[in-house]
């Protein structure tokens, strides 16, 4: 599958036209300075542009900077790639992430010495958990559609939706939870995402 990678500079430019020979592009985020705070909305925008073309792309996210080769670090290491890039990705209906992972304390050579996979074993975890937990929504029925959702705890709340039926939210932060239909009191899961059925409201 050929996979067209953009950077900042081609977004939304000519660079990156809706082609139907395209069935998928990469968002190539260590190129251009493509922040990823941009990169959520872009996700949305081309999932839309896509479908309205009637080609749908799959959109993942290539090489996230930074992330350094740290298991408590959360402003520079493993959780910050988690808490700043895996969820936010996955729920403005990214179609994949890439861990992309520098030296601790910065540096690109790690993916190029890297002998031993155990040194990001809590990274292949955690996106196992976030896969697990993305196989039990129905997926090919929802949309990203951060303006249903808030949180108490401000900033951004990103939320898939089914609207009327499934919805899954993650917020940084945490804090309680609002939908378009009143506020939920729910169980934080998988650092601060949850899932809920309407039905349960």
């Amino acid at each position: 599958m050929p996979t067209p990678r953009t950077s900042a500079t081609g977004i939304p430019g000519t660079r990156i036209g809706i082609r139907p020979t395209w069935p998928e592009t990469a968002f190539q985020a260590n190129l251009g300075g493509l922040r990823l705070d941009d990169a959520e909305s872009e996700i949305e925008e081309w999932r839309r542009r896509s479908a309205e073309a009637c080609v749908p792309w799959m959109i993942p996210v290539d090489e996230p900077q930074k992330i350094e080769n740290d298991k408590t670090d959360v402003n520079n290491g493993y959780p910050h790639g988690r808490m700043s890039f895996l969820w936010p990705i996955y729920l403005s209906g990214g179609g994949g992430f890439e861990w992309y992972v520098q030296q601790d304390g910065g540096g690109h050579s790690f993916d190029q010495q890297i002998d031993d996979f155990n040194q990001m074993d809590v990274a292949l975890q955690w996106t196992g958990h976030a896969l697990g937990f993305l196989e039990t929504l129905p997926l090919l029925f929802m949309e990203p559609r951060r303006d249903l959702a808030g949180s108490s705890a401000g900033g951004t709340t990103h939320c898939l939706a089914q609207p009327g039926g499934v919805y899954a939210l993650y917020n940084r932060e945490g804090g309680a939870f609002t939908l378009e239909n009143g506020l939920l009191t729910l169980t934080h899961l998988f650092m601060r995402l949850v899932a809920a059925h309407s039905a349960t409201l």
